[in-house]
């Protein structure tokens, strides 16, 4: 997966064909993080916001706006099987 400077987040196979791109931010995107299974990405953006979303739906499964830029993150690999779905920022 690729960030973009505008926002968007371009999900690519291995061939390098883009098969999904996630347009949930309004800022540079920094930073991208997978769960173990390929199913959950977690981004975070240069606009404050960090969202969760996940790649079977172009929708956001959580979104979070610190007002701030926020420049790294990493997600819990097993986040769509745990119940208390951890990130750190």
């Amino acid at each position: 997966a690729l960030g973009t400077q505008a926002g968007s987040i371009h999900v690519m196979d291995y061939a390098g064909n883009q098969v999904l791109c996630l347009t949930h931010h309004k800022g540079a995107v920094h930073e991208l993080s997978f769960d173990a299974g390929g199913e959950i990405l977690a981004s975070c953006s240069e606009d404050g916001t960090v969202v969760i979303a996940s790649l079977y739906s172009d929708t956001a499964i959580v979104r979070y706006d610190f007002r701030t830029p926020v420049k790294g993150l990493a997600l819990d690999p097993r986040y769509a099987a745990r119940r208390t779905k951890e990130v750190v920022l």
